[in-house]
């Protein structure tokens, strides 16, 4: 937990633990992915998390007011804390099981100009009880990763991040244990930057016994030959019988999800104006797809016209690596759909991505807003993108969509947890051969 005292006149505000009240909540026996142990409370196995491990399998409620999603992997922990009635700074740090402020090491989502519009989560060290005795990591030992901070305007604030489970250094937690936490948050006039916090209800310290989560490995169904139907409202254009040609491969880089994907055919296509490809990218995400020469025979104009279709209601993107590192998002560019926002220009539009926290990736300017027949359609239980780009635009800034019969084409992707852009739920690379349509 943290706390800070911003003047002389501000007395210290002691970690007041909450955890003898805690100990009594939660007390829900675990089956399995993040439970169990000795030492601590539970967290409560989340009836829908999915089966792979890549989003929170438990919750815990620390307070009336703040609790925690939470999934253990391996080498490290994703948390996810609701701050409800919170409009402030907030900070979860791992403990040596004190339940004291000093000595703890705080991961804290802030403002730092208090005006909410430059978010940060960072790792904190924490040696006193006044804001001298509170201090930043080194940028070489900020390892945080799928960070963000959320503040949605309804009076609550959601803090995001991954933590590696050993650092040297550092408080280690443990994958299969009891690990010990502090938490805190500000009060609301503070404008999320770094102050006090209310020494009864602002802060407090628990302990949890995890274990890792053991993903489920589902099998490969076998490619139907029935038709394909349900992606076009009006069924134009994607359906009829689909082949079982042998599936090619696509090779994934390193992410945080690691499925196959393979690329099919569609037979029902009629022409060049139609789909004629399907990859299947990850369990949520599918891409049909149509590579098309330009009027100017030359390659200045060719195309790919994609259309992505996403379970759930969120934010899509499709994007192309950098050439040195082609399945990287730092220096790739990426093709980003908001469905809270009106289709049109900029929406799907390119983003430039220079960084993995939030202000790294920026929309590109309306001159380099260049795709055509974009839109973005939402029913009850999927996202619907399309669009069509051009392969290469020499003097943009953009990367270059390669059509080889000797290379395969990298693209990467990602989709969030819900309509607005912030904290990707899964996201990776895959590489698949392109051809050009031929009628």
């Amino acid at each position: 937990a943290l706390h800070v005292s911003t003047g002389a006149n501000a007395a210290a505000v002691p970690l007041r633990g909450l955890q003898d009240k805690n100990k009594n909540k939660n007390k829900q026996k675990d089956n399995g992915g993040g439970g169990g142990g000795g030492g601590g409370t539970t967290g409560t196995p989340i009836a829908d998390a999915p089966a792979d491990c890549t989003a929170p399998t438990h919750t815990y409620a620390i307070s009336d007011a703040v609790t925690m999603n939470y999934v253990v992997n391996p080498t490290s922990i994703t948390f996810e804390l609701l701050f409800s009635g919170v409009e402030s700074w907030v900070s979860l740090a791992v403990d040596d099981g004190r339940g004291k402020m000093i000595g703890g090491e705080a991961i804290i989502g802030y403002s730092p100009s208090g005006n909410g519009a430059d978010f940060k989560v960072e790792k904190f060290t924490m040696t006193g009880e006044d804001l001298n005795g509170v201090t930043a990591r080194d940028a070489s030992e900020q390892t945080l990763t799928d960070t963000a901070m959320v503040q949605s305007g309804d009076g609550s604030t959601t803090l995001k991040f991954t933590k590696l489970l050993s650092e040297a250094g550092e408080i280690a937690l443990t994958a299969d244990g009891t690990n010990h936490f502090t938490w805190a948050f500000g009060y609301p006039d503070d404008g999320s930057k770094l102050g006090l916090h209310d020494k009864k209800e602002g802060a407090g310290a628990f302990s949890l016994d995890v274990t890792p989560c053991v993903p489920t490995v589902a099998t490969t169904p076998a490619v139907s030959t029935d038709a394909v139907t349900g992606i076009e409202e009006d069924g134009s254009g994607m359906t009829g019988s689909v082949p079982v040609p042998a599936p090619v491969p696509a090779t994934l880089a390193p992410t945080k999800t690691t499925v196959d994907a393979n690329v099919t055919a569609l037979s029902a296509a009629a022409s060049c104006s139609d789909y004629q490809h399907m990859v299947s990218i990850d369990d949520k995400l599918d891409m049909y797809y149509v590579v098309n020469r330009g009027a100017a025979g030359d390659g200045t104009d060719d195309t790919i016209s994609v259309k992505l279709v996403c379970s759930g209601k969120r934010w899509v993107s499709l994007g192309v690596g950098p050439e040195s590192a082609p399945a990287r998002m730092v220096g790739g560019d990426a093709v980003i759909a908001l469905p809270n926002d009106a289709v049109g220009l900029t929406n799907p539009g390119f983003y430039s991505m220079t960084s993995e926290e939030n202000d790294g990736v920026n929309l590109m300017g309306n001159a380099l807003q260049t795709l055509s027949g974009q839109d973005i359609v939402q029913n009850t239980g999927s996202t619907n993108v399309t669009f069509t780009r051009t392969l290469a635009e020499p003097g943009s800034g953009k990367n270059s969509i390669a059509v080889s019969d000797t290379a395969d084409t990298t693209f990467i992707w990602a989709y969030g947890y819900a309509n607005d852009l912030n904290l990707h739920k899964a996201f990776g690379a895959f590489s698949i051969p392109l051809s050009y349509c031929e009628e």
